[in-house]
């Protein structure tokens, strides 16, 4: 069998000194594929993951907007699927194939977020500074500070170019308007 097919066979009757046309009898072979589907957590679109098995000759994929994938050529053995995609946490998920008639994952892949965390400490001028609302403009990101005035959030890694909004009952607005950078498994602080 060829790589990255099944065995395929047909039968031929031989005569003796004469030609015989098997083309009238096509042999059927299956591709060996290995097929599913991944979740892109926070994101109607999860197309543009690279799906592929290290240590292979098998040429990747990238999922489409559904998150379904095929690899073509998958025969039985133990692999290492690994799945990346900018701004997500890569995952590696060790796979026994015990076919080689293909084979389908039987759940879907959750890939979560790369997160890293902005902080930053704001004060009105009181001994408790609590309950002040910090939120990142435009978006659902929001928390309160602590008696300290402190406070974190944690965000999907990137640039930010919104400005960081403080609100507290009886105080004026304040605006931060410095674009800012988070990065995984980081803490970006802002005076």
């Amino acid at each position: 069998a060829k790589g990255g097919y099944g065995a395929g066979s047909t039968t031929a009757t031989i005569t003796e000194s004469l030609t015989t046309d098997i083309t009238t009898s096509p042999i059927s072979v299956s591709r060996k594929l290995l097929t599913g589907t991944l979740n892109l957590q926070n994101s109607s679109d999860n197309s543009g993951a690279t799906i592929q098995l290290t240590g292979t000759n098998i040429p990747s994929t990238t999922t489409d907007e559904n998150g379904n994938f095929t690899l073509y050529g998958v025969g039985s053995g133990n692999y290492q699927l690994q799945i990346t995609k900018s701004g997500y946490v890569t995952q590696t998920i060790p796979l026994a194939i015990t076919s080689d008639d293909g084979y389908s994952m039987p759940y879907t892949v959750e890939m979560t977020q790369s997160l890293g965390f902005l902080s930053g400490i704001v004060s009105i001028g009181k001994t408790d500074n609590s309950g002040i609302t910090v939120t990142i403009e435009n978006t659902s990101y929001s928390t309160t500070t602590n008696a300290i005035g402190a406070w974190s959030i944690s965000l999907p890694i990137g640039e930010y170019n919104n400005s960081i909004l403080f609100t507290s009952t009886n105080y004026d607005t304040s605006t931060y308007t410095d674009d800012f950078n988070i990065s995984a498994s980081q803490t970006t602080s802002v005076p």
